[in-house]
């Protein structure tokens, strides 16, 4: 199941990295979704450095989305 959750976070995370190479802001919401399918993972594989990580990267997402601004 835990590799199931590291699957589609990897999916989404792809996803949003191609969005925001494209300019475009909602590319920060799937960026957002992956990570936090990556704590799920990392916490059901009780790996606590990528669960870290990925709470500040979901961090990170939130406060890309709110200060988006088209250059």
């Amino acid at each position: 199941m835990a590799d199931i959750f590291g699957w589609i976070g990897n999916a989404l995370f792809i996803l949003g990295a191609i969005m925001l190479a494209r300019k475009d802001k909602s590319g920060f919401v799937f960026n957002g979704l992956g990570n936090v399918l990556y704590v799920v993972y990392a916490i059901l594989l009780n790996t606590t450095s990528l669960t870290v990580l990925s709470v500040f990267l979901v961090g990170v997402n939130l406060y890309g989305y709110y200060n988006w601004k088209r250059t």
